[in-house]
Parts: C-alpha cells; sequence; structure tokens
C-alpha cells in the first residue's frame, strides 16, 4: 500500500491548462492509450486538447471495447481538482479508478440505543457477492460515491434510502463525525477516496426497514 503513485508504477495523469496531475494511471493502461492516440506525452502524461469531458469518455469508450474496464453504469461522476476541489470534468462512474480521478464517498453508521448502559449498537451490512470491490465484505450501513449532479447532503440522502430505507425524516439525526483521504493500490487502479464519516443515531432498538444485517456491540 502506497500514497505515492510514482513509486507503485503508476504515471501522474494531467488536464490541460492545469499544472498539477490530477489522475494517476498505471504503465499498462498508459501504454494502452497512447499506442492509440488518446493521450499525449510531450511535457508529462495529458488529455488530448478539447473538452475534457469529452476526451474523458473517448478514453473510457476504449478501455471498455478492449476489456480494461466493466459496462458503463451510466452514472456521471465529476472529476476536480483535490479530494475536495472544483469539478472540472466529467466521467462515467467506470472510468474513474482506472485513471485515479479523486472520488467524493459517503459513509454512514448507525448507532442503535446509543444512551444504552450496556453501550450502542452497531448497525452494518455486508457487501454482495458479486460487487466489483471487496465482495461479500462487512460495511458500513450505507456508502455511495457523490455523482456529479448531487452534493455531498444529497447523496447521503438518496443512498440512505435506497441501501437501508432511511427517510428523509429520520436524517435529521445524522451528524458529521469526520472526513477521511483514503488512497490505495488495487488491481482496478490507484483509487483515492474523500470519506465524510457520519452517524445515524436510531432511538429505538429496531432494524431500518430496508436491512438484514447483523449488529454488534460498538467496542468499549
Amino acid at each position: 500500500m502506497t500514497t505515492d503513485p510514482a513509486s507503485r508504477a503508476f504515471r501522474p495523469l494531467h488536464l490541460p491548462d492545469f499544472p498539477e496531475p490530477l489522475g494517476a494511471v498505471s504503465l499498462p493502461v498508459t501504454n494502452h492509450l497512447l499506442w492509440r492516440g488518446l493521450l499525449t506525452d510531450v511535457a508529462g502524461l495529458s488529455l488530448l486538447p478539447g473538452d475534457p469531458t469529452n476526451r474523458l469518455e473517448d478514453i473510457r469508450a476504449n478501455l471498455f471495447g478492449h476489456g480494461w474496464i466493466e459496462s458503463p453504469p451510466e452514472e456521471q461522476m465529476p472529476v476536480t481538482t483535490g479530494p475536495r476541489g472544483a469539478e472540472v470534468a466529467q466521467i462515467d462512474r467506470s472510468g474513474l479508478r482506472i485513471q485515479g480521478f479523486w472520488a467524493q464517498k459517503v459513509h454512514i453508521n448507525g448507532l442503535v440505543a446509543p444512551d444504552s448502559p450496556d453501550g450502542p449498537l452497531v448497525w452494518i451490512s455486508r457487501s454482495s457477492g458479486q460487487a466489483p470491490s471487496n465482495p461479500g465484505r462487512w460495511d458500513t450501513l450505507v456508502a455511495g460515491g457523490r455523482g456529479a449532479a448531487h452534493s455531498i447532503a444529497q447523496t447521503a440522502q438518496l443512498e440512505a434510502w435506497e441501501e437501508a430505507g432511511i427517510g428523509t425524516d429520520a436524517m435529521v439525526r445524522l451528524h458529521r463525525v469526520r472526513e477521511l483521504e483514503v488512497r490505495y493500490v488495487s488491481d482496478r487502479g490507484f483509487i483515492r477516496n474523500c470519506l465524510p464519516c457520519t452517524i445515524w443515531s436510531c432511538l429505538l432498538i429496531s432494524t431500518p426497514p430496508a436491512m438484514t444485517a447483523k449488529s454488534r456491540k460498538a467496542p468499549g
């Protein structure tokens, strides 16, 4: 595990008109895209001139056509200038990780009976066995990436309803705990996530409507 893509055979990827690299691409993918004229390597690895969203879509379509990435979920994600930076382009979710761009994701942990003398219970979920990342692993109650059309707050509300049946009215009990920057290398690329982590407190010991996951006590 490393925070430096260059030390694990990744090339920093620039967008035209931005001095700092915004992505990081593995050497095999770099060579593939250079060979097909989809990147330039004059003063550093960079997209071709023009609308960056269109150029990124050209790259995504090529990578999908050659079996590098999965089929597009047709969900546009923001390409930003850093973990909390401004949006400068958009890209389909399937092409985000392989090019090492930052993603913003929400993680919600569910606490049940937080004031109990025995300590709170924590709701956790298990990811699908067919999930492309960490299949069958334990996860937070709710997790999801921020799409280009949504704020972090909107993302939290949408994901909470879709994954746990938690309605908007109940989200008033949501409060932010901390924000994490996560970087790691995987077979899907150089992963960089900015994770606002929040807590959702349930006052009653009852499973959220759409949940079937087990619960465990939080560590003392």
